[in-house]
C-alpha cells in the first residue's frame, strides 16, 4: 500500500484525532505515526523515537479525551491546538512535558 507506514509496533488503542474513534498507533522503530480515522486513514506523524512495543504506552494521560504516548519516561500530550489543514480536520502534534527538557535528546520528539 503506497504511503503505509512499514514495519514495528501497529496497535489501536486510543483517539488520537479527537473524533471519538480509536486511531491505529504505529511505532516503526524510528518513528511514530497514528492512522487517523478523522482524516479517512491518513498517516499522520507524531515523531522521531526508537521505542516500540512495551517499552511505549498509550492512554489520555492528562484527561483532555486525546491519546497521549508515554516512552522512556516521558509523555508526549497530544496537543489540540494543533491545526493541519482546515479547522474541521484538527489534528494533534505531540509535544513533550516539562519533565522531559532535563532528560537527553532521545527522549524529546524531534
Amino acid at each position: 500500500m503506497l504511503g503505509a507506514v512499514a514495519g514495528g509496533d501497529a496497535r489501536t488503542t486510543c483517539d488520537f484525532d479527537g473524533d471519538g474513534v480509536s486511531d491505529t498507533f504505529h511505532a516503526t522503530g524510528v518513528t511514530w505515526w497514528f492512522q487517523s480515522s478523522r482524516l479517512s486513514g491518513r498517516y499522520v506523524y507524531l515523531g522521531q523515537s526508537p521505542a516500540t512495543g512495551a517499552g511505549v504506552q498509550l492512554g489520555d494521560r492528562n484527561n483532555d479525551g486525546l491519546c497521549d504516548v508515554t516512552a522512556g519516561g516521558t509523555t508526549f500530550f497530544s496537543d489540540p491546538a494543533s491545526v493541519v489543514g482546515p479547522a474541521a480536520a484538527t489534528v494533534p502534534f505531540l509535544v513533550a512535558s516539562r519533565e522531559s527538557a532535563a532528560k537527553p535528546p532521545s527522549c524529546r520528539p524531534a
